[in-house]
């Protein structure tokens, strides 16, 4: 996994609090399916932006959460608390290995 553009501190701040942020990624860590790429229904967003929401039954249910925070892959973990909290992530497409995630997650009060 490689990402960048955020520090561990901004990272655990945007966590925290919430908000915006902006966060480059391999293409190999937004899906598992190497192939999501050639989805008709994501060709015509690769470049101004889509969306790979999780299982809602991963989601939704405490239990499988719980396994994800323990035994996936970071980025995975971060996918799933996002769409835990109502947040969203859209991707863009940068070059043939790059991405990048506008994650978005609700402000905390």
């Amino acid at each position: 996994m490689s990402i960048s553009g955020i520090t561990e501190n901004e990272y655990a701040l945007f966590l925290e609090n919430g908000g915006i942020v902006r966060i480059i990624l391999d293409k190999s860590d937004i899906n598992c399916e190497s192939d999501f790429e050639n989805s008709e229904e994501i060709i015509p967003y690769l470049y101004s932006g889509f969306e790979i929401p999780p299982s809602t039954d991963v989601v939704n249910d405490p239990a499988n959460r719980s396994i994800v925070y323990l035994y996936a892959a970071p980025w995975d973990r971060t996918v799933i608390y996002v769409y835990a909290y109502g947040g969203k992530i859209v991707y863009k497409k940068i070059n043939n290995d790059k991405y990048e995630a506008e994650v978005i997650l609700p402000k905390r009060t």
